[in-house]
């Protein structure tokens, strides 16, 4: 895959995942199926994000960034490969943005 499609890649996983987050849990399923069709790897990866997410909005500790997660996975796994991506600059971009509406 080339950068240019990775990226492209990483902008759709981003969109359907921001999408599928405005939708309750239980309709979460039937968007996927709509959005995704027959791309299984789409589905795959925007249900590990919206798991590591639902993780995380449970848990009585800091919230961390479903991006955030799913790169310290792909670290794990393989760290030369997360040294940037689209994901990991989309997610250090967001951060920054959320932190300047806060304190801005």
């Amino acid at each position: 895959m080339s950068e240019g499609d990775s990226a492209r890649r990483w902008y759709r996983v981003k969109d359907v995942l921001e999408s599928a987050l405005e939708r309750t849990p239980a309709d979460r399923d039937a968007f996927l199926t709509q959005a995704c069709g027959e791309d299984s790897a789409l589905r795959a990866e925007v249900e590990s994000l919206l798991s590591a997410f639902d993780k995380t909005e449970q848990s009585p500790q800091p919230a961390v960034h479903p991006i955030d997660a799913a790169a310290a996975a792909r670290i794990r796994e393989s760290p030369s490969s997360v040294v940037s991506s689209p994901a990991t600059d989309w997610a250090l971009r967001d951060r920054r943005m959320s932190g300047r509406r806060r304190h801005g």
